[in-house]
C-alpha cells in the first residue's frame, strides 16, 4: 500500500509536516510526499520526490501560466474552484504512482492521523471497487481522502479520465470547476464506488459522519493552522 500527499513549500514546516508525522507509524505501507523544495526537516520513513519530475507536470503548467484566471483569480477576488494551477498537482501526484501498488491512499497535506488504521482496514473500503470517495449528494466529493484499487478491472477506464480533464483542456471548456474534486467527479461517472458518505449532501465536512472518523481529521479551511 501507498500513501500519498503533495503541499506548497509553505505548508511543509507547519500543518504538513503535522500531518505526516501523525502518518508514521499509524499507517501500513509506503508513505510518499510529491514536494516542491524540500522543508527544513526530514524523515527517513517518508520516501520525498520533487512534484516537478513528473512528466508533463512542467509543460502543463507553463500553460496555466498564459491562461487568465486558472490561478483562481480571474474575476479579480480569489475563487479556490478556479485555481487548476494549484489542485491539478494533487492530480498529477496521484495518476504518477498509479503503476506502483494496487493500493494508493491519498491524504491531504492538512489532514490529521489520531489512531492507527485497523489491519486490513483499506482493503475493506476497497473491496471489489475501483475507488472509495466522501460523497456529498448533488455536490462535488470531498477529495482530501480518497483510496483507488488501481489492478480493479475498470480502474483503467477511470484513470484514463482523470487526469486527462486537465491536460486535455477539457476540465476549462465543459466543466463547472476547474479543481480535482471536479475532475475526479466527472472521471467516475457511470463507475460505481465505495461512496463512504451516501447520506451526506451539502458542501459539508463530511469525513467525521464516515468511517473514517475514529482514525483521522480533516482540518479544513483554518483549522489546519491551530494545534
Amino acid at each position: 500500500m501507498l500513501a500519498v500527499t503533495t503541499f506548497h513549500p509553505r505548508a511543509g514546516e507547519t500543518y504538513a509536516r503535522q500531518m505526516l508525522e501523525s502518518l508514521v507509524g499509524k499507517c501500513d505501507g509506503q508513505i510518499i510526499a510529491y514536494i516542491e523544495e524540500h522543508p527544513s526537516w526530514s524523515d527517513t520513513r517518508i520516501e520525498w520526490r520533487d512534484l516537478y519530475s513528473i512528466p508533463g507536470i512542467n509543460e502543463f503548467l507553463a500553460k496555466l501560466k498564459d491562461t487568465h484566471g486558472t490561478d483562481g483569480m480571474g474575476s479579480g477576488e480569489y475563487d479556490y474552484r478556479y485555481n487548476a494551477n494549484a489542485f491539478c498537482r494533487k492530480v498529477f501526484a496521484q495518476d504518477h504512482v498509479f503503476d506502483e501498488d494496487e493500493t494508493v491512499i491519498w491524504f491531504d497535506s492538512d489532514c490529521l492521523i489520531k489512531e492507527p488504521f485497523p489491519k486490513d482496514f483499506f482493503d475493506e473500503v476497497l473491496k471489489d471497487v475501483p475507488f472509495a470517495y466522501l460523497g456529498r449528494g448533488k455536490a462535488y466529493t470531498e477529495t482530501g481522502w480518497l483510496g483507488f484499487k488501481t489492478d480493479h478491472p475498470r480502474f483503467a477506464e477511470f484513470r484514463s479520465k482523470y487526469l486527462s480533464y486537465f491536460t486535455s483542456g477539457e476540465i476549462f471548456t465543459q466543466l463547472v470547476g476547474w479543481h480535482d474534486c471536479i475532475a475526479f467527479d466527472h472521471a467516475r461517472q457511470g463507475i460505481k464506488g465505495n461512496n463512504l458518505t451516501p447520506a451526506a449532501g451539502g458542501l459539508n465536512h463530511v469525513l467525521g459522519s464516515s468511517v473514517l472518523a475514529p482514525y483521522m481529521d480533516h482540518k479544513k479551511g483554518n483549522r489546519k493552522y491551530r494545534e
